[in-house]
Formats: structure tokens, sequence, C-alpha cells
């Protein structure tokens, strides 16, 4: 891949793991986020992954981790950012879990979390 070409993920159906190759290989960020959010939320006994940003970036995307001290490229499960503002997952809730806000950092080649939940406390009754 030549540098300076943009390169787009088809659909944005590539998972992070593949984006990162991609992006390490120099292609650009088309659009850099910033002022990001993530909540961690549940309903129906599953985690609600939900998020902000004041300019979504092309290759943002917003995990589920178990644990705080997964790294970054450990989640369970993701969604790209510019897909909305919300993700219901199929992760049922348990406490310690966390949601964070990822985005790619070109001068370290990789990508790092910008903006992280608490832990999930398993204090709060989901709606059934």
């Amino acid at each position: 891949m030549s540098k300076g070409v943009p390169i787009h993920l088809p659909n944005t159906s590539a998972s992070p793991e593949a984006a990162a190759l991609i992006l390490a290989a120099g292609a650009p960020a088309l659009l850099a986020s910033s002022n990001q959010s993530a909540t961690l939320s549940c309903a129906s006994g599953v985690f609600i992954l939900s998020w902000s940003a004041s300019d979504i970036g092309a290759y943002d995307w917003v995990g589920l981790y178990r644990s705080i001290n997964d790294a970054d490229d450990a989640q369970l499960t993701y969604q790209w950012a510019t897909r909305g503002s919300s993700y219901t997952t199929s992760e049922v809730v348990q406490t310690g879990y966390q949601a964070r806000y990822v985005v790619w950092r070109a001068g370290l080649g990789k990508y790092v979390s910008v903006a992280r939940t608490d832990p999930f406390p398993f204090i709060r009754v989901c709606s059934q």
C-alpha cells in the first residue's frame, strides 16, 4: 500500500484488528475524533455501550472489556463509532466490566483508548 492514499474499510465490516493492519501499513486516518466519551449501562440483563464524540473518526470504535486491566486490543465485542451512538451487546451483565472509546494513533502505530468507564458495579438492577 502506498502512503497517503485513503484506504476505506468496506462498509466498516472489518474488525479493529484488520483496520489496525491497514492503518499501520500507511493508510491515513481520514478524520480525527475529539471530545470522546463512553458509557456502560444495561437492559434485559445485557450490557449497552453508548458513546459520543464531537467529531467521530473514520476508524474509531467502542469496545466492551472484561476488566480495567485488559489491553486495548482485548475487547470482548465492539461497534464502529460511525454506526450510531449505542450498541446492545449479547454479553451478560457482570461486575468489573468496562467500556472504552478507542481511536487510531498513527504516531504510535496502534489503537489506544481515549475514554474509559469506571468498572461496572453490580449494584444496580437492570430492567427485564
